[in-house]
């Protein structure tokens, strides 16, 4: 069986980091599982191969299909929307549907990668995982704080807050906050709305057996059910009765 699971980081961290993952164990399905776009980027560290390799897995415009091979041995950090900006010398852009190792960005990445290798167990990594973020604060660079309020807006509204809405609210050109997202995310403030919508809209329907989609589109900000499935088509690959079947 496969066990994934999460752990919160540290309050210092709290503004840059969603949290630490991991995934160990067998793959049970049948075929490849799909991971969907959230907006965030991570440094993902893969023990299940012969070396470990540790990458860079950029913001996602499409979904991830991951081959269902067992067995697999991951840790992870997945920074929240813009926190990896802090880290990083490069606009977050050209992390976009990338997947590139760390030792392109760090010029330690070395060191960084043998302090978590090292560690026998999950604990002892995500420790040595966070001892390394931290470390790496007092040269991290500063996250415009209006990115920083607009996606808490478009997140808080789960999506719904119009863009020219969020420009105005924070003294921004549509097209200069535009700009500053995509360095500061990798993908324009559009998208990231849809990209919130479409996870709330599969919150509500989790655990539901009748979905009623009409009311489901509506509710979730879509003009109708054929919206809804086309924009999630577009974002996830299936419809969204495919994917929650």
């Amino acid at each position: 069986m496969s066990t994934y699971r999460e752990y919160p980081p540290s309050a210092v961290l709290r503004e840059y980091v969603d949290c630490y993952w991991t995934r160990t164990g067998d793959i049970e399905l049948p075929s490849a599982h799909r991971i969907l776009p959230d907006g965030c980027i991570d440094i993902l560290f893969d023990f299940g191969s012969r070396s470990t390799d540790a990458f860079v897995i950029g913001p996602m415009t499409r979904p991830l299909l991951v081959d269902a091979e067992s067995p697999e041995n991951m840790i992870a950090v997945r920074f929240r929307p813009g926190g990896a900006f802090a880290f990083f010398n490069l606009p977050m852009h050209a992390l976009t549907n990338a997947r590139v190792e760390v030792a392109n960005f760090w010029k330690d990445a070395g060191a960084f990668e043998e302090s978590i290798i090292e560690r026998a167990s999950i604990h002892e990594r995500i420790a040595a995982l966070e001892r390394a973020l931290v470390a790496r604060l007092p040269s991290a660079r500063s996250i415009d704080p209006r990115i920083s309020a607009a996606i808490k807006s478009l997140k808080h509204t789960s999506g719904q807050m119009p863009i020219d809405s969020i420009s105005s609210e924070f003294g921004m050109s549509r097209q200069y906050l535009t700009r500053k997202f995509q360095e500061h995310v990798g993908i324009s403030p559009k998208f990231f709305a849809r990209i919130v919508r479409m996870q709330d809209m599969l919150l509500r329907v989790e655990n539901v057996r009748d979905v009623d989609w009409c009311t489901l589109a509506l509710d979730s900000g879509y003009y109708d059910q054929a919206h809804m499935i086309d924009d999630f088509h577009d974002l996830c690959g299936v419809s969204p009765a495919r994917y929650l079947s």
